[in-house]
């Protein structure tokens, strides 16, 4: 038999998967539990009165859904998850003959910073990260000055960071400066897409990547958004089937689509869940500036940064036995960068973070099933720790 988790187990690790909404629990047993839907199968494909009855439905759903957005159905292609997301979206840019030049957010998910530097090198194209750190003062206008023609760049960034909780309005502005001069952009929306207020069709991008278990849905779906003026461009990563304008080849998982769909409704119907974890993120950093022997490293200004992560370092020599304890007590929590497995994270690196630092760094994330208690609860054992 499994074994199961104990009670005292505290969950604040969001930012790597949200555990499954209530909402999307819920929705999902009444949805599997009416008419015969588990014995159907769920596909959509067939050529038949049932498999043309879920396609209908599915239509319907998705145009519902996507208008709420302000998203056309040729913007929208269903991934599994951010991570394939964003290597379609690189794919994308190398069909393109006219670009030369990758600029890079320093604070890069991997998954489109490896992608983006393996195609470059592959078209002998150039590429750098921006400068533009914590303290730094650097105008962009003085990097596209640098370009001859920025219609030949591309700008990859995070529209969030999921190390730092980065979220404020330089980041904004970068994104928006090179799009308007012309270059092509991508975002990683995979931490504040649905819990953070997004104009998706205002956004200053031509693509952006999207995942469904970060907002309390499953593993295993995301999107790209490709605006309609760049379609021109796309290209498929996938053979196989028709589906998705025979761009994505594939049967739809419909469960974990609709699950989606419940997900985006929790977040974006009102500002509960939102000012939720807000409190939650002023509670910790409250903790964390009452302590002298922690340093906060996510904005102070909560403007600034996702409502629902928040980073900091435990200045002392004993951090890394503290952190071990901690976890040993029921508290689940990322040390440095989940995605680098305990390695130094580069965009850290770049960030100023060294690799020793990174040891000591602790990243809570939190969501709607957290409670101010266990906030409380873990900066209690985090004092008892350092005893």
């Amino acid at each position: 038999m499994a074994k199961k988790l104990e009670s005292r187990a505290v969950f604040l690790d969001t930012a790597s998967a949200m555990p499954l909404l209530s909402e999307v629990r819920d929705a999902l047993l009444a949805q599997l539990l009416e008419e015969e839907s588990l014995k159907w199968g769920w596909n959509l494909d067939g050529q038949h009165r049932i498999g043309l009855f879920l396609k209908e439905r599915y239509q319907q759903d998705l145009m519902c859904f996507l208008e709420s957005l302000g998203v056309a159905p040729i913007e929208w292609y269903w991934t599994s998850g951010a991570t394939e997301s964003n290597n379609w979206a690189v794919a994308i840019l190398g069909a393109q003959t006219h670009i030369q030049h990758l600029v890079l957010h320093p604070l890069l998910h991997s998954s489109l910073e490896k992608s983006a530097i393996r195609l470059a090198q592959e078209k002998g194209w150039t590429y750098e990260y921006l400068t533009v750190l914590k303290d730094e003062e650097q105008e962009i206008d003085q990097k596209l000055s640098q370009i001859c023609d920025p219609r030949h760049v591309a700008y990859l960034s995070s529209w969030g960071d999921n190390e730092l909780g980065l979220y404020d309005q330089k980041m904004k502005n970068i994104a928006a400066f090179f799009h308007q001069a012309g270059a092509w952009v991508h975002l990683d929306l995979a931490q504040s897409f649905a819990k953070s207020t997004i104009d998706m069709h205002a956004l200053p991008c031509s693509s952006a990547a999207i995942s469904a278990h970060k907002i309390g849905a499953f593993c295993g779906l995301g999107a790209l958004y490709i605006k309609t003026v760049a379609q021109k461009h796309i290209s498929s990563i996938f053979v196989g089937g028709r589906q998705q304008y025979a761009k994505r080849a594939g049967t739809l998982p419909l469960v974990l689509i609709y699950a989606f769909f419940e997900a985006v409704r929790a977040w974006t119907l009102t500002e509960r869940y939102k000012k939720h974890c807000e409190r939650l993120s002023l509670r910790i950093q409250n903790h964390v500036l009452d302590r002298s022997w922690l340093l906060s490293l996510s904005p102070i200004h909560l403007e600034e940064r996702l409502s629902h992560i928040y980073s900091f370092l435990i200045l002392s020599e004993h951090a890394e036995k503290m952190i071990v304890s901690l976890k040993e007590k029921g508290f689940s929590f990322s040390q440095a960068s989940t995605c680098h497995l305990g390695q130094p994270a580069p965009s850290l690196l770049r960030y100023g973070i060294d690799p020793l630092s990174q040891k000591n760094m602790v990243r809570m994330s939190v969501g709607p099933a957290n409670t101010q208690e266990e906030i409380d609860l873990f900066f209690s054992a985090l004092d008892h720790c350092k005893l």
